[in-house]
């Protein structure tokens, strides 16, 4: 038998013994003793009995608080429809923890739109559950969420005494690779954890991590197949916030408009635009709100109600124009909450918050490529039936699938030159900008390859490289232009750092010092005074 025979039968057998053993752990957390100990509702046990009666077949078995938690969940309906998972709420509600230890998600800075930050909110939850710790949130950017939202079940807003006698750390970035998987096994010893993380790449550890994901599933009754995040999302939103009650009035009184199953929805979200004139650049959303206004008077009847959320005041003009007074509207400021300085963001926070809730009522629902029309659209009870999207058209969108098929396509401008011992004095520093009656450097939106790909694609980065030799001939070469980060690219987005370089378009041997500067909003003129430091990065 030749080497690559034997390899062969290796590879395979190694792989039958994978699938065994993953055959084996499905089993055995699916039919375990404490499957059924775990099922809250009867309904779990007895699929033919109604749910009425499974629910009040529950009551007897519980306290009168627990009963009371078990009633206000029966009778909200986005919290009902798990009723029959096998969820554990009572203990979601109060969850086993160790003592005076926490995982506070915390936002007191710029940390994405409404969209963005309750995705993380759910992770960090979730992450809160496998590390028993007591889960807390301080969002006081652009102002306190406690002004609009507080606890539905789950008290999130207590205020810690003594802490600032506690141990503590704080996260920006958590993965799922082994490194960091060991180094959260090591926050054992701190007492408090600000969780500050920009996004969800260490989320695949709750579900593939034994030891993280048997708690879930044991203590919590949260199978696998209900973690991923759009199967998960509406049962801790709604476990942990509900509107305040001004905002509760306002909204109350927006819903007595329209009747169930007659009101239909759009998200047009079409970047920077004179509302939002720090938001980024969405690369083919010219025609989108003339094409989605038109897609809703075409699919809708003239006695029924209209909803468009925007980032532009120009866009709910048009829709009044249209609609008239079939248009519902939230009052409000129209400001990305990101991206609008303190004060006007905080101003239309309200409005971005009552907007995501109303969305929740659509019969029908027009996003836009949009984390905030994702999870909004996600609490309809149900997400997936009279959905479409906009990506350069009206696409019908049936299952996560679906939505994943459409790229998230977003880009920035930035300024593209080159320079070579300042023959382009525009180019060098102090960089000048553009200068009336000379050709604009600036790139809206700046497009760049990709290594290894055909085409071009939209940037989101902004990319300054200055490089020098010494020697007789001394040469210093200044480049601007625009990147963008991909999850298998050089990582040359990422960072920026100093070394030595060395420049495909002169001689591949010679090498340059430098430094390379990265940022990532629109036009930022980078400067770099001097270099401090040398690292070889080739």
């Amino acid at each position: 038998m030749g080497r690559s025979q034997r390899l062969y039968i290796n590879i395979l057998i190694g792989f039958f013994i994978w699938l065994l053993i993953f055959v084996a752990q499905n089993l055995y957390f699916s039919s375990h003793s404490f499957h059924h100990q775990q099922c809250w509702f009867s309904s779990c046990r007895n699929r033919s009995s109604s749910s009425s009666q499974s629910f009040r077949n529950l009551l007897k078995t519980r306290t009168v608080d627990e009963n009371s938690l078990l009633t206000r969940i029966h009778h909200q309906p986005l919290l009902q429809q798990y009723e029959s998972r096998h969820v554990n709420f009572l203990r979601l509600i109060k969850p086993l923890t160790k003592p005076n230890k926490y995982l506070i998600y915390t936002c007191n800075q710029p940390c994405g739109g409404w969209g963005d930050r309750t995705r993380k909110i759910v992770g960090a939850y979730l992450l809160s559950l496998a590390l028993n710790r007591t889960f807390l949130i301080n969002m006081t950017w652009p102002c306190s969420i406690t002004n609009l939202l507080e606890p539905n079940f789950i008290p999130w807003n207590r205020t810690l005494k003594n802490h600032l006698k506690q141990t503590n750390l704080t996260i920006y970035k958590l993965t799922a690779t082994d490194k960091d998987y060991i180094d959260i096994l090591s926050w054992n010893n701190i007492d408090i954890i600000y969780f500050q993380v920009k996004d969800l790449a260490y989320y695949s550890m709750l579900l593939w991590r034994d030891d993280f994901y048997r708690i879930l599933h044991v203590q919590y009754g949260l199978h696998r197949s209900y973690l991923f995040l759009h199967n998960i999302f509406t049962l801790v939103y709604e476990l942990l916030f509900k509107l305040k009650s001004h905002p509760l009035s306002h909204f109350n009184d927006i819903s007595k408009q329209f009747h169930s199953n007659s009101l239909h929805c759009a998200h047009i979200r079409i970047g920077r635009n004179p509302s939002n004139p720090n938001d980024i650049i969405f690369p083919k959303r010219e025609r989108m709100n003339t094409t989605v206004i038109g897609f809703l008077k075409n699919h809708s009847k003239s006695h029924e109600m209209i909803f468009v959320s925007t980032d532009s005041e120009d866009v709910q003009i048009y829709a009044r124009k249209q609609f008239s007074s079939r248009l519902l509207t939230v009052d409000g400021l129209i400001r990305h909450i990101d991206r609008s300085g303190k004060k006007f963001a905080c101003d239309g926070l309200e409005k971005t918050i009552l907007d995501f809730y109303l969305i929740s009522q659509c019969h029908t629902m027009i996003m836009s490529k949009s984390a905030f029309s994702f999870w909004a659209n996600m609490r309809r009870l149900k997400p997936y039936e009279n959905l479409y999207i906009y990506c350069d058209g009206i696409k019908q969108i049936r299952g996560p699938s679906d939505y994943d098929r459409y790229p998230y396509v977003s880009s920035l401008s930035c300024y593209k030159c080159f320079s070579i011992n300042g023959s382009n004095p525009q180019c060098e520093d102090l960089f000048q900008g553009d200068i009336p009656g000379k050709p604009s450097l600036l790139q809206t939106p700046c497009i760049t390859s990709l290594r290894g790909r055909n085409g071009t694609f939209p940037g989101t980065h902004c990319i300054k490289l200055v490089a020098h030799s010494n020697g007789p001939k001394p040469v210093q070469y200044t480049y601007r232009t625009c990147g963008r980060e991909e999850l298998y690219d050089n990582g040359i987005n990422r960072v920026s750092h100093c070394g030595f370089v060395k420049l495909d378009w002169t001689d591949e041997h010679r090498r340059f010092r430098g430094c390379l500067q990265i940022c990532d909003k629109d036009a930022c003129k980078i400067v770099i005074h001097c270099m401090i430091f040398y690292l070889s990065f080739m």
